[in-house]
């Protein structure tokens, strides 16, 4: 089985295909180690304390964050009839329970200036978790902590400042996850955009406190300088955690035709012992996302990468240790799909318009025996209002439509022509059915795929 069908939940749509018996190539990629930088220790508190003290003056501007290669995905109109219309047959029956309510809702942080200095970057590349009590929300600007009761915010920490001791050069794109079952918190990002010190940037929490001590480190990307890493990825299992990144190349800025999957120990690294990561190549790979695996003995770290919207298809992999295989182009049973094309065309309240032009995987999670992941195309015929969600489970002997309800963590949007708080919806752990789901909404970097023979905008 290579994937079942669809399900519609205010807007979502879903997808299934059995990852017990992984469909595609099972030839594994190869894995070298490569040697930590820089590791350091330091303090969220008494970061913040350091940065209250800072103060700057002045008009508000804009700090541009890298985004290379950005172009639309071309429009393809679909070409099989729309699954979205009514009635849609649910052969394992109708919902059980409702979707959960939000059991708190106030402001995340404001995209702002960066702690002291009047820089507010473009785009703020969203990120947040949840843990039992406490909020942590990322921006480009700053990585702000908040109690999870009240939204009042306990510490706030400019990216700069955070990564500063393990020597990293402007770094951007965060990401954060809570792992539950280890009660820490773990942070990656990417610094030096073009330049020869390209790094890829990851830590832990001490304790389930995200304003208490952490560890970081930071790994080289390419020791000859030719390539330069962006768009990180982020998640794990109790055994490993991976972070994948693009590359593109130093001289001119292009996709440099692979990505990296970067391969942590997690009990080394919840150990705070400097372990070499290994760091595996993947031809013609863009924008792998790991699962965050809600499981406590899942030993398979799946992950998943969209191939070409115009051809339906999309790609899977399962990391076990360091050895990764998969990749085998797969395509969606419902066949090619669209989106409407460059520029903000998504509507939000307030009259600020969405940028919808992405349909990589910005984030997955593993429930289960399933993995739920979201994108962004959307049917021509009833424009702006669909994402696709891709829900590989375990049960091939079938095909079945699902429905699932999708929770969303929303914390900033993009937006051209005005900016708006985002709001950060804090729901209780045990009422996430799928986890963490974020939905990042903005594109970047052009996808040259050639294993579907498709361009794809990024």
């Amino acid at each position: 089985m290579r994937g079942t069908l669809l399900l519609v939940v205010g807007g979502i749509a879903g997808l299934a295909l059995g990852v017990g018996a992984q469909a595609g190539a099972t030839t594994p990629y190869p894995a070298t180690r490569v040697g930590v930088s820089r590791a350091s220790l330091v303090d969220f508190a008494q970061l913040s304390r350091f940065d209250a003290q800072r103060h700057a003056y002045g008009p508000l501007h804009p700090g541009l964050m890298p985004e290379p290669q950005e172009r639309a995905e071309p429009n393809v109109h679909i070409t099989v009839a729309s699954p979205f219309a009514p009635p849609l047959g649910l052969p394992d029956g109708p919902l059980s329970a409702a979707s959960p309510a939000p059991s708190q809702g106030f402001l995340a942080q404001r995209d702002a200036a960066r702690n002291g200095t009047t820089t507010s970057f473009i785009p703020p590349d969203t990120a947040g978790a949840v843990g039992p009590t406490r909020l942590m929300s990322t921006l480009n600007s700053n990585y702000v902590i908040q109690d999870r009761a009240d939204g009042k915010v306990l510490a706030s920490v400019s990216m700069s400042t955070f990564w500063a001791s393990v020597g990293a050069v402007m770094p951007f794109d965060p990401r954060v996850l809570y792992d539950p079952y280890s009660g820490r918190w773990l942070v990656a990002a990417v610094a030096d955009p073009g330049g020869p010190a390209s790094a890829v940037l990851y830590g832990i929490s001490d304790s389930a406190d995200p304003t208490g001590s952490w560890h970081l480190y930071s790994v080289g990307v390419d020791p000859t300088g030719a390539t330069w890493a962006d768009f990180p990825t982020l998640g794990f299992n109790q055994s490993t955690v991976a972070i994948g990144v693009n590359l593109f190349t130093s001289a001119t800025g292009e996709y440099a035709g692979l990505s990296k999957l970067f391969v942590i120990d997690y009990p080394a690294l919840r150990a705070n012992a400097v372990f070499a990561p290994a760091a595996i190549s993947i031809p013609n790979g863009f924008t792998i996302q790991p699962a965050v695996t809600y499981s406590p003995t899942e030993s398979t770290l799946y992950l998943v990468e969209h191939g070409a919207s115009g051809a339906g298809t999309y790609y899977f992999f399962s990391l076990v240790g360091t050895t990764l295989a998969g990749g085998a182009s797969l395509t969606n049973p419902l066949g090619p799909w669209t989106i409407p094309g460059g520029g903000d065309l998504l509507p939000q309240r307030g009259g600020y318009p969405v940028d919808s032009e992405d349909a990589r995987i910005g984030n997955a999670v593993f429930r289960n025996g399933h993995v739920y992941y979201a994108s962004r195309p959307v049917d021509r015929a009833r424009p702006h209002r669909r994402v696709r969600a891709g829900r590989p489970d375990r049960r091939p002997e079938r095909d079945r439509i699902q429905r699932r309800p999708l929770v969303r963590l929303s914390l900033h949007l993009r937006q051209r022509g005005g900016r708006r708080p985002g709001r950060l919806l804090g729901l209780p752990l045990d009422r996430l059915p799928l986890g963490r789901l974020r939905v990042p909404l903005r594109h970047r970097s052009a996808q040259r795929d050639a294993r579907s023979g498709h361009a794809e905008g990024g």
